[in-house]
């Protein structure tokens, strides 16, 4: 895990507006993440791990 952070960037579906990752294991690190839509965004609170590690950043493709 670079820098010792989990990176997100989550879209749900229309057809799935809530999912709960349990035991998530990254590294050495376990997360419980509640992800969910709120209208066209998705939100993510994290339940259970190291808030601080888990941090949303644009995956969205970049040209140079």
């Amino acid at each position: 895990m670079p820098h010792e952070k989990l990176y997100v960037d989550p879209l749900l579906p229309a057809c799935l507006p809530d999912l709960i990752l349990l035991e998530f294991q990254v590294g050495r690190q376990k997360f419980d993440i509640r992800f969910w839509r709120d209208g066209d965004q998705t939100q993510f609170k994290v339940l259970n791990g190291d808030p601080k590690a888990v941090v949303k950043s644009s995956f969205g493709v970049h040209f140079i």
